[in-house]
Order: C-alpha cells, then structure tokens, then sequence
C-alpha cells in the first residue's frame, strides 16, 4: 500500500535529481577549476526555471482573482448606492467618497461592506457582500472537491451572496419640512409584522435558498 502511494513520488525525486547527475558527478578540483559562467551554463537549470514558472503562475492567478473580484464588487456597490442615493434618498451612502471608497475591503477581496444613514425611520442599512475566493483557484478547487464527497465538510466560502442588514429607529419624517415623530409605538402600529414558530435549521435553509426571507430573523 505504502509503495503504491510513494513509489510515484520517489521516482518523481529520483529524476529531478538526475536533471544534475553529470554535475554533481564532478569532482571538487574540477568543479574549483570552472569558472561561474562555466558552472552556470554546465549546470541543468530545468527544475528551477520549473520552480520560477509555477511561482508566476501562482501570482498571476492571484492578482487576476483579486481583480476579478474588486471589478465585480465595484459594479455592484455602484449600482446598490446609486440606487440607496438616488431612489431611496439616503443621505449619507458609502465612506469616504472623496476618495473614492465606497466600501471596505477584507481577505483577500472576499468581503465587501458598506453602510447607508440618514432616512427616515430606518437607523441604518449595512451591506455585506461576500465573493469566492479567485485569487486562490487550488483551494477552490480542493473545499468543492472536499464538500462534494463529504457534505458535511462544505464550505460556505464557496458560495456568493449579500447580507443586507435594515435597523429601524422609530423616527418617522414624513416630508421634508415636517417634523419628526418620536413616538415609536404609533409608528410601528403602521407596521405589519409576521410572526411565527418555525424550525431554526430549516428556516435558516430556506433563507438562504430564498433571498426575500433574509429580512425575516429567527430567534430562540
């Protein structure tokens, strides 16, 4: 069983050892008797260049995930804040926009976050995308295969969606020269909420199965 599985690999080490067998066969005069350009042209540079290759390969994959990611997700928080902005009339949308940071970025471009205030009866509205992880295409590959064979190993980091949180304050302004209406209680009397005895497990499947759910919380 043992030979099967390393039996491949040693051989594998066996020949890139032997990619500088007539180098290392020379001896320590003839080797002191060359001079660097000599040792340098003598010397079999195919495992190393390998080596170099794979290593580009690495970086190329991870700066063009990490592109990939940053272009999707400034597509998307463009899009929601012209909408909070313009639609919706929030009157602080993103970060700093002087800057032109709209949004937080974290590990490795996965998780975008950004924030509306400054509405009537809403508090705020935070924003939390979350992007597979492209810069990194080996262990996408390896948790897809993992949860694949074992259901119980799989990885939510290989799912994309948006967590969109709404707090209310109780504040209701209903013009712009109106003034504010302070009482909570009249104001969620013009509300309507469901509630409900659900199955925590199966609630939370069907929210994320059904995205219009997400505005619903279960609690114990």
């Amino acid at each position: 069983m043992s030979s099967s599985i390393f039996g491949p690999l040693t051989g594998f080490l066996e020949r890139v050892n032997s990619l500088n067998a007539p180098y290392q066969a020379l001896s320590y005069d003839e080797q002191k008797a060359m001079t660097i350009w000599q040792r340098v042209k003598f010397y079999n540079w195919t495992f190393e260049l390998c080596a170099l290759g794979v290593l580009f390969l690495v970086y190329a994959f991870y700066k063009f995930g990490n592109s990939v990611n940053l272009k999707r997700g400034n597509q998307i928080f463009q899009s929601l804040h012209s909408f909070l902005a313009n639609d919706l009339k929030f009157s602080r949308v993103g970060f700093n926009i002087n800057d032109s940071k709209i949004f937080t970025v974290e590990h490795q471009n996965t998780w975008f976050s950004s924030f509306a205030t400054g509405r009537s009866a809403i508090k705020s509205i935070n924003l939390n995308l979350h992007l597979v992880a492209r810069s990194n295409p080996f262990s996408m590959c390896l948790e897809y295969l993992l949860g694949f064979f074992f259901a119980s190993l799989k990885s939510k980091q290989l799912e994309e969606f948006m967590e969109i949180v709404i707090r209310p304050n109780g504040i209701l302004v209903t013009s712009e020269s109106a003034h504010p209406n302070k009482n909570a209680h009249e104001i969620l009397t013009k509300f309507r909420f469901v509630t409900s005895i659900v199955n925590k497990e199966f609630m939370n499947q069907a929210r994320t199965e059904n995205y219009f759910l997400s505005i619903a919380h279960t609690s114990e």
